[in-house]
Parts: C-alpha cells; sequence; structure tokens
C-alpha cells in the first residue's frame, strides 16, 4: 500500500513542528488530518505541492505549506512534491512555461539571455515575465489536475493489489 512506501520517507510531524521558522503556523499545525496518509488527503496534497512548484517565485514550498495547511491536507507531500521543480528542472521548464504562455498570448517567443543583474531585471525580465506567468499558470494547474487523479488512480491500484495478494494468501 501507498501508506507504508510514504511513511518511510516523511519525517514525523514532530520533527516537522520543531524546525526553525514553524512556530509562524502556531497550533494549526497540531490537527491530525495534516499529518495522516490516505487517498484523499495526499491526492490534494500532490495537486498543491504540484500547482505550487511551477510558480516562478522564491519559497514555494512555504506556500505550498501554508496552502496545504488551509485544505486541511497532508503538508509533507505537499511540500515534497515542490521539488518537481529543482535546481536541474526549473530551467527547462520554466523555459517551456515561457514557451507555452507566448503562444497563449500570440507573442513570439525569443530567448532572452539571461544576467543576473538589475540591469537585465528591469529591462528584458519585464517583456517575459506575462507569458512565463501564464505559462507556469497554465502547466501548474494542468499538473494539479494530472497529480490529483493520478495519485487517486496509483492509490486504488496499489489496494486492489493488496486485496489480491491477500485473497490468494492462504490463511493462517
Amino acid at each position: 500500500m501507498p501508506r507504508r512506501f510514504l511513511n518511510r520517507w516523511l519525517p514525523e510531524p514532530r520533527k516537522i513542528r520543531s524546525q526553525a521558522g514553524m512556530g509562524f503556523f502556531g497550533r494549526l499545525l497540531d490537527k491530525r488530518d495534516l499529518w495522516q496518509l490516505n487517498r484523499r488527503s495526499t491526492a490534494r496534497a500532490a495537486a498543491i505541492g504540484i500547482f505550487c512548484s511551477m510558480l516562478p517565485v522564491p519559497l514555494q514550498m512555504v506556500i505550498a505549506a501554508a496552502l496545504s495547511i488551509y485544505a486541511g491536507c497532508n503538508v509533507p507531500v505537499a511540500v515534497a512534491m515542490c521539488w518537481i521543480t529543482n535546481p536541474l528542472t526549473i530551467g527547462p521548464i520554466f523555459f517551456g512555461a515561457y514557451k507555452v504562455g507566448a503562444w497563449l498570448l500570440g507573442v513570439p517567443a525569443h530567448p532572452a539571455r539571461f544576467e543576473i543583474s538589475l540591469d537585465w531585471l528591469l529591462t528584458t525580465f519585464t517583456g517575459i515575465w506575462p507569458p512565463l506567468v501564464l505559462g507556469c499558470i497554465i502547466i501548474g494547474a494542468t499538473g494539479a489536475i494530472l497529480g490529483f487523479y493520478g495519485t487517486h488512480l496509483v492509490w486504488r491500484a496499489a489496494v486492489v493489489r493488496e486485496w489480491r495478494s491477500r485473497r490468494r494468501s492462504p490463511r493462517a
């Protein structure tokens, strides 16, 4: 069952509550629903985490944690799903999002040279942010929907497989 697999990798709730910076959430972290692994909670958390991972802003994990607390779903799963965009994948994902946004807005997608400077931020980024944000929202929403239903399907398949294996095994 997916629950056993996930329990091996997820941290314990008390460890998360004791982390520095988590005091901001106060007593909200004491809700049992935020730490339970069940199909609905995990699917909602996956959707929230996938959507937040596509946001072109810093602190995606904090946003995912706050939204999962508000939605009452599994916080560790939502935060873990934010790692879809990591230092290795963020470039290609955001470039693809920019291309999707440019296509939807009907503007030419011209490659911009990236520089870490205030001048680049004020000149080049101002021209590419509308397609980038639109593409990120579209890809994030699509990924969230697919993640939600995909989690339900994978969970259901695992439960069915376990039922079948129990039925086949001799009873002691």
